[in-house]
């Protein structure tokens, strides 16, 4: 049974496996496997165990983002913590940049962000511009480029966004009086009715 004592060893486990990915790979999977769930479980609230978590190797860290019984209250806690973990352990912008693109980004659910938070995400230099512009281009409906000046609504059912007025026809006003009940016109169709308490025309 794996005890918090052992925790120092699982980290060394993990990353001599990260680091010889294919020649261990086979061999320590199990011990890998157990090691990481032992993590995500002893860690699975990162704002309670946040001074031990911040000191975590990258493997660690990665495993317990991973991990099913993460226990977050938003997803924007989630980003806060990456981006606290990463500017400590990355000080160089340009690792920071590239462990947060190839490593840890996945692990952000940005789609369930809040608007305010995302707004901070496309102005922030901890990210590459092309890395924003793109994960951009996957919520908002017509990949426009982001624009701090426009509103953005986003849809309760499908998460995408929709630029106000460019998307929606309808004010900025208006989409802010519906922005926590919004559903466009896409999911409130026959075929994909959901349980929507909002609706707007969504420009073809």
């Amino acid at each position: 049974m794996l005890t918090v004592t052992i925790a120092p060893a699982l980290l060394d486990l993990l990353m001599a496996a990260d680091k010889f990915e294919c020649t261990m790979a086979e061999v320590v999977q199990p011990l890998t496997d157990a090691a990481k769930k032992f993590l995500g479980v002893r860690y699975k609230d990162i704002t309670k165990f946040q001074d031990e978590v911040l000191n975590l190797p990258l493997v660690g860290v990665e495993a317990i983002l991973a991990s099913d019984d993460l226990q977050v209250a938003s997803e924007d806690a989630v980003y806060d913590f990456v981006l606290k973990w990463s500017r400590i352990q990355y000080p160089k912008i340009e690792e920071r940049q590239e462990i947060l693109a190839t490593r840890l980004a996945q692990f952000i659910r940005f789609s369930y962000m809040t608007c305010g938070k995302l707004r901070k995400v496309m102005a922030c230099n901890d990210f590459e511009h092309e890395f924003t512009q793109k994960l951009w281009s996957r919520f908002c409906k017509c990949k426009m480029s982001f624009n701090p000046n426009l509103y953005t609504p986003k849809c309760e059912a499908c998460k995408k966004r929709y630029h106000s007025p460019n998307c929606i026809n309808m004010t900025i006003d208006e989409a802010k009086q519906i922005a926590n009940n919004f559903t466009c016109d896409r999911c409130l169709a026959p075929d994909n009715q959901g349980s929507a308490s909002a609706s707007a025309t969504v420009d073809p």
